[in-house]
């Protein structure tokens, strides 16, 4: 679940269109997921070890109008800048940066605090990037990885365009091949997706995030 700070920021904005454009929205404009996250992701890599992961998502143009609604004509080396960065990092944080990494199966541990992190405007869009190290750092060779990054209420969609947003190192793709695996979820849930409106939770015990998660796979020789 968003924690509430950052869910302040989507729920403002949705407010204040729904009051204008309720009449001209269709139920399946009013379903799950609210929010749109493109992501990109890379694989980091030291003396034949994954190390960590950066992270870079793109927001959609009206969840970035609503974060940067209080930062107009601000500069982004502002003192003002930085707490709007700050603020969202904390919120993912909160949330372990949304993210499952898996080794073998087996679940990996992320560093509490990242490397560093950036928020950045591209003409409508805001770009939000980060860096975070595992915990344990684990040789890449004869392992298999997993990764998945996803809101659990699916209130937010978090997804790749395309297999092009996973990169490995020249380290890593020497010994290593990645595929995007798309979501399991079936029309079923797909329309029950579709019946939640703007302030509706979904069922917890659907997983209905994860149902809509792609996996990251890469497998190394």
């Amino acid at each position: 679940m968003l924690i509430l700070k950052f869910k302040h920021y989507l729920y403002r904005m949705f407010s204040v269109l729904m009051a204008l454009f309720t009449l001209l929205l269709s139920p399946v404009a009013l379903a799950h997921p609210h929010s749109f996250i493109e992501m990109q992701t890379t694989f980091n890599t030291h003396n034949e070890k994954l190390i960590g992961l950066s992270f870079s998502w793109v927001m959609d143009p009206m969840t970035s109008m609503d974060i940067l609604y209080d930062l107009q004509n601000v500069k982004p080396e502002s003192e003002r800048w930085k707490k709007q960065a700050a603020v969202l990092m904390t919120n993912i944080l909160a949330q372990n940066y949304f993210s499952e990494l898996y080794i073998d199966g087996k679940k990996q541990s992320f560093k509490r605090i990242p490397q560093n992190y950036v928020l950045e405007r591209n003409k409508l869009q805001v770009v939000f990037s980060f860096d975070i190290l595992l915990i344990t750092p684990i040789p890449f060779s004869e392992h298999k990885f997993e990764l998945l990054t996803y809101d659990p209420t699916f209130y937010v969609s978090m997804a790749y365009s395309n297999d092009s947003k996973i990169t490995l190192p020249i380290e890593m793709a020497a010994e290593c091949e990645h595929k995007l695996i798309e979501p399991f979820a079936d029309e079923k849930l797909k329309n029950y997706a579709q019946t939640l409106d703007t302030n509706e939770m979904p069922d917890m015990d659907l997983n209905l995030g994860l149902s809509f998660t792609q996996r990251v796979q890469v497998i190394c020789k």
